[in-house]
């Protein structure tokens, strides 16, 4: 399980690199990014977190500023 994982490799953890299933924004796929953020929080993680994915909106800027604001409130 995702759990398992964290533990063991928590002290070797400094760079995550996230995408959510089907390579799009934060938020269109099926992870569950709220659960996540705070396993992450909880094992006390605090190096960099690189996102995969794939744009097909319109407005670049304005998207990614609601999909980081979401994700910094889940941390």
């Amino acid at each position: 399980s995702l759990d398992v994982a964290l533990v063991k490799a928590e002290p070797f953890l400094k760079h995550i690199h996230l995408a959510d299933n089907n390579r799009l924004l934060p938020g269109e796929g099926s992870i569950n990014w709220k659960s996540l953020m705070n396993r992450l929080v909880s094992y006390n993680f605090n190096g960099y977190l690189a996102i995969e994915a794939a744009y097909l909106g319109n407005d670049f800027i304005n998207d990614m500023k609601c999909v980081l604001s979401k994700l910094k409130g889940y941390i």
